[in-house]
């Protein structure tokens, strides 16, 4: 047995063919070779962190309604721990890093539908020094496990092979109120646009290609796990949403209110892409209350009250457009969750103390800062290499193009998947037109006429820009200040971070992504849940297994 309270030199297989990660140690199969994945480390010390934030973060902000405050008072008399069930668990190595490094834990159940994996997850609580009361091997269907459970756990991980979609309504069964949801999702190709056929059936939206696909990918699946919970008159609120790698990993705290989801429809747009430049735009589903319209219902559909007729042809090249979503457009994160999970990377020697399991120290608190740097109320996001392949120009820095936009009096930051996007809570037309009036600078200054992509796209004679002289607008004017406060924006912020932190790494090592499972593990080949869909299957991208 081992009693592990020191991470090892380096997580993977071990010399003895063990696999040692954070605090845990996992045996292998007999007569399989073993399946390691390092690539989701990242994943488990994420999750890892993430939980111990929750446990005390949720004593803090107590779930809408009567019943929500009175669970939080319960909470903090009786101090119960967290329960957690993981679904798909293969090894048991995520559960065992939960039991032994989730401070206030009461009990896990540690799951899967193979039989010999089931064994195995036993052998490894055992092996760990992990008791019966503190953490369960289960040998059963996910599925109809959560269905038979009506609010039973605190926590549900969800980690499967490809899509987490056939899960979410167990799971929405199964959580309880201002529980947490953990779900990863690995079918990119499908979330970024490659089966439109698949991706509607699987989240309910379509996604067309552009490069925001990783953030749509993320919102289509917020989608779907809101659209479940209303079914449920129960509403979302997310947490943390993370694109990384190969993978979408998405937090989600889910609350009882029927109230909140009359807001469901105002948190959901449709979308539209034109098919030969960057330009895009979201149409919400329904007019969100606010006081101007006070006397509306939450939910009160736009077409009803005054909403915008979409432009048949794009407005900036009068390109084909096409439509995509419907997706969610509310936050992606909670300010003060990723508050929190930041405040408990930053401190060194506390963190070392705290989570001794922790190794990606550096990648965490980096994608935290990103995440906690980006511009929420903005949906998407543009890219500057992207408007300048329009105008076929010498490229703007990208620090010369977001300090313009600061100085106009806009927001702008990155998205913690790109640090070359442009999200900003300027309108498209602003955007393209700066592009627009760097081309006629760079042209002035060179006296030879770009070609740009799109016929006539420098013709334009007025601008939404403010200056009267718009084509000479400064691009090297510095960020304006007020007194000695650099003016408020998140680019600013940006810039002081970046500083001290870096945000955006490279892989560590060469074919960093997904790996096949190994011939004979249990977990190899996932049991396909049958969906009445498997016809229209055939034809998409076999999943690629990311296995524990």
């Amino acid at each position: 047995m081992a009693n592990i309270t020191s991470p090892p030199a380096h997580n993977g297989v071990q010399e003895n063919g063990r696999i040692r990660e954070g605090l845990a140690e996992v045996l292998p199969i007999e007569g399989n070779k073993v399946f390691y994945n390092n690539v989701q480390v990242f994943n488990r010390d994420t999750s890892v962190l993430a939980l111990n934030v929750f446990e005390s973060w949720r004593m803090e902000h107590a779930p809408p309604g009567r019943a929500g405050r009175a669970l939080t008072e319960e909470l903090k008399k009786t101090n119960e721990g967290l329960t957690v069930f993981e679904a798909m668990a293969a090894s048991g190595l995520r559960s065992v890093r939960y039991a032994k490094e989730v401070k206030n834990l009461k009990h896990v159940v540690v799951n899967d539908l193979d039989e010999k994996a089931a064994d195995n997850i036993k052998a490894n609580l055992k092996h760990n020094c992990i008791p019966e009361t503190i953490a369960e091997a289960s040998h059963s269907d996910c599925i109809r496990h959560m269905q038979h459970n009506d609010l039973a756990y605190d926590v549900i991980d969800l980690d499967p092979y490809g899509s987490a979609s056939p899960f979410l309504d167990g799971a929405l069964n199964s959580v309880k109120n201002g529980g947490l949801l953990c779900v990863t999702c690995t079918d990119s190709a499908v979330l970024c646009g490659n089966h439109t056929d698949v991706c509607y059936y699987r989240y309910g939206g379509t996604a067309p290609k552009a490069k925001y696909c990783h953030e749509l990918a993320l919102r289509l699946m917020l989608h779907a796990i809101s659209s479940a919970a209303g079914r449920r008159k129960r509403a979302i609120v997310p947490l943390l949403s993370l694109s990384i790698d190969f993978y979408y990993r998405v937090f989600v705290r889910v609350i009882d209110s029927p109230k909140d989801c009359g807001n469901l429809a105002a948190d959901t747009s449709l979308l539209l892409q034109c098919v030969n430049c960057e330009w895009h735009e979201l149409s919400p589903l329904a007019q969100p209350k606010s006081e101007k319209n006070a006397n509306l219902k939450p939910g009160t559909l736009l077409g009803q009250h005054g909403g915008t007729t979409p432009p048949a042809t794009c407005p900036i090249c009068k390109g084909r457009l096409v439509m995509g979503g419907p997706c969610w457009t509310g936050p992606l994160h909670d300010g003060s969750f990723v508050s929190a999970m930041l405040a408990e990377s930053s401190d060194a020697q506390h963190k070392t103390e705290k989570y001794p399991g922790i190794t990606a120290w550096k990648k965490v608190h980096g994608l935290l800062t990103a995440v906690s740097m980006e511009l929420p109320g903005s949906p998407l996001f543009y890219t500057l290499y992207g408007l300048m392949s329009i105008t076929r120009t010498p490229n703007c820095p990208l620090q010369k193009f977001k300090n313009t936009l600061i100085n106009l009096g806009y927001k702008v930051s990155h998205f913690h998947r790109e640090p070359m996007a442009i999200k900003t809570d300027a309108s498209s037309e602003v955007i393209f037109d700066l592009a627009r009036a760097w081309a006629l600078q760079h042209q002035e200054a060179s006296g030879v006429g770009p070609k740009p992509k799109i016929e006539g796209f420098l013709d334009k004679e007025t601008s939404s820009l403010p200056d009267s002289d718009w084509r000479k607008i400064n691009f090297d004017e510095p960020v304006a200040k007020d007194g000695d406060e650099e003016k408020e924006s998140e680019d600013g912020k940006e810039q002081h971070h970046k500083k001290r932190t870096p945000m955006f790494l490279p892989n560590p090592e060469s074919n960093w992504g997904p790996k096949r499972a190994a011939a004979g593990w249990p977990g190899g080949k996932c049991k396909k849940v049958k969906t009445g869909h498997e016809e229209d299957e055939k034809s998409s991208p076999e999943e690629t297994p990311t296995a524990e």
